[in-house]
């Protein structure tokens, strides 16, 4: 519930989650997994080794060792379960009712009996497949995109587009989410670099003025720097080349 206001275990508020988190020193996304995973609030906060588990009873009053055991034993996904109960189901529709069918089709309208069946089929992670389509990529570019052997927007080969990336000081992540999400050109992708990639020691900061220009803070004087400037400061304090 980002910027909201929250109170912890102890009662105490802070103005979001993200400050609740950082209060404790947990990880946020840390904490928001152990409370989907039935954590209760103070021990997703406080706990920072992994719990042993514990005992459950099912909507019949039967026994088990532990949630996964529950589970296993109805032959419901954890996840779903906890999804379910979540969403305000009762634990006897949680636990009985049947998942949903999984088939899924791909761009070419191959049927797979699950998503992980046909990232399999198409030699890619079921995590970062599911990263690439929150991303906003296309189903064809998520399954398909391979990073090995790209090239630049002058041709240039690259290994791999980590190193392109690298080479134009540009995250693969922005990279990825203005080619996908945002449909931007390659040119224009990857000559908008990453402040953060470029500063250093001496060039402490980098400013768009106009168009292939920037005002920058260097060796603590205000200098402007065309872009050929910079990307060739950048690559030589780096010794970067291309290399395939």
């Amino acid at each position: 519930m980002a910027g909201k206001k929250c109170k912890d275990h102890l009662g105490q508020e802070f103005p979001t989650g993200a400050a609740m988190c950082k209060y404790w020193g947990i990880d946020r996304r840390t904490y928001d997994t152990r409370v989907r995973n039935g954590w209760t609030q103070k021990d997703a906060l406080e706990g920072s080794k992994r719990r042993t588990p514990q005992e459950c009873t099912d909507h019949l009053g039967q026994k088990f060792n532990s949630l996964n055991e529950m589970c296993r034993y109805w032959k419901i996904d954890r996840v779903t379960y906890y999804k379910r109960i979540q969403k305000g189901w009762t634990q006897k529709d949680a636990l009985e009712t049947p998942a949903k069918d999984n088939k899924c089709t791909d761009h070419l309208g191959q049927e797979f009996p699950s998503i992980s069946a046909m990232c399999k089929h198409w030699g890619i992670d079921r995590v970062t497949y599911d990263n690439k389509i929150r991303n906003g990529w296309t189903q064809k570019d998520a399954l398909t995109f391979r990073h090995e052997g790209v090239k630049d927007h002058l041709e240039n080969e690259f290994a791999t587009l980590g190193k392109m990336c690298k080479y134009w000081g540009v995250h693969r992540g922005k990279y990825y989410t203005r080619i996908h999400r945002d449909g931007k050109e390659k040119k224009e992708t990857l000559e908008n670099p990453s402040p953060d990639l470029i500063l250093d020691s001496n060039l402490t900061s980098m400013s768009l003025i106009e168009k292939g220009f920037y005002k920058v803070i260097y060796l603590g004087q205000v200098d402007i720097w065309t872009y050929d400037e910079l990307i060739s400061y950048y690559r030589t304090i780096n010794n970067l080349k291309i290399t395939s």
